[in-house]
């Protein structure tokens, strides 16, 4: 618990106008963290959870680097489900940045999106508030269904198999099934 203590030091260096170096160091020592399913559920708790915006907020990052260590993040976030439960309730709009990603065809981290969205919708409950969220931002499924049927949609030789997952996910819901 001592090292979670020590997170919010490192939140201050978790900003767009921080360093690249130094966010770079940032975002390595969290993502080590993230290895045990423990502290996962502790660093998205209602004390931790603002490093967890941090870490989403970076996906807007220009260093490449630096996004691609947040999605690794967000992703080892995103296996456990009430971790997972945590970052959507407190971060609703992950979904639309997830979307926006995967459906964008130059966006070489669509994958890592794919991956994530499809632990958004590992388990009923999860499935189910992720749906609502995508309904309730109005954020357009044919679109994302089109992003996985058309050959060679991402031109940066992202396949988004994992979207498969995401349907069959939802598809134990009836509302998406309708």
């Amino acid at each position: 618990m001592e090292t979670l203590e020590s997170l919010d030091e490192l939140k201050q260096f978790l900003e767009l106008t921080t360093r690249p170096d130094v966010k770079l160091i940032a975002v390595h020592h969290i993502l080590g963290l993230t290895a045990d399913p423990e502290t996962c559920n502790q660093l998205t708790s209602v004390k931790h959870i603002g490093i967890v915006h941090s870490i989403i907020n970076l996906l807007k990052d220009s260093f490449n680097q630096v996004v691609v260590i947040s999605l690794s993040i967000l992703l080892n976030l995103s296996a456990e489900n009430l971790s997972a439960k945590n970052i959507l309730n407190s971060k609703p709009d992950i979904v639309n940045i997830l979307f926006d990603n995967i459906t964008n065809p130059e966006s070489p981290q669509a994958d890592e999106c794919c991956k994530i969205l499809n632990n958004f919708t590992s388990s009923l409950t999860l499935a189910t508030l992720t749906y609502n969220l995508i309904q309730d931002r109005n954020l357009d499924l044919d679109l994302l269904i089109s992003s996985f049927v058309m050959k060679n949609y991402n031109k940066k030789n992202c396949d988004l198999n994992y979207l498969a997952k995401v349907f069959g996910n939802l598809a134990q819901l009836s509302e998406y099934r309708q």
